[in-house]
């Protein structure tokens, strides 16, 4: 992406989040270097196509530039990951061990990750390096809350609204319609809709 793209309306953020969301894209669902181009002219082609929604009345631009730009990203993994698309697709007997360039063989369940199989088994919804984004990205939204926020978003992680309603001592409707709708906001303009 050249400085052109600044002068048709997306700023140096967004510039950056294309690149960076571009990158880290690249060795996963069959994206090479030879396609990161193309990543980011698409990033920056749907973002460009989104911008005049944006209401400044509703939240920062910010906000509203990194959920287009993380939802495009999904929507690429979705349409990569499909099965008729799907490149880690390969009709093979795991009793058959590849040949190496050298004539050697591995067994199969050698060469075959850890992560791609709790996928593959649905133990995981999301790559590791997906999971270890999301961590990293919630703990810097939890850390910018307020205390009795970072309270509640801790006992959300691994409480249900009810269970956690009862501990604070609040009714459920009263926890959800005070405090979870407005920690929901904060995550959405944070870019972090698609995880809630």
């Amino acid at each position: 992406m050249g400085t052109s793209a600044r002068s048709d309306g997306i700023d140096e953020y967004a510039v950056w989040l294309i690149k960076h969301k571009a990158q880290r894209l690249i060795g996963r669902v069959g994206l090479t270097e030879s396609d990161r181009e193309d990543v980011e002219q698409e990033l920056a082609l749907d973002l460009l196509s989104r911008l005049p929604e944006y209401d400044a009345t509703r939240g920062l631009r910010s906000a509203f530039v990194g959920q287009i730009i993380n939802h495009k990203v999904a929507q690429l993994i979705r349409d990569r990951r499909r099965k008729k698309r799907d490149c880690r697709c390969r009709a093979c007997s795991l009793d058959d061990p590849p040949e190496q360039e050298d004539g050697s063989t591995i067994p199969r369940e050698e060469i075959i990750a850890q992560d791609d199989y709790d996928l593959l088994m649905s133990k995981h919804s999301r790559p590791e390096i997906e999971r270890l984004d999301l961590r990293l990205d919630v703990s810097a939204v939890v850390s910018r809350l307020p205390a009795d926020q970072q309270d509640l978003a801790a006992r959300l992680m691994h409480q249900s609204i009810t269970e956690a309603a009862r501990a604070l001592g609040v009714s459920r409707s009263t926890l959800y319609s005070n405090e979870v709708k407005h920690l929901r906001r904060i995550f959405t303009d944070e870019g972090l809709r698609d995880y809630l």
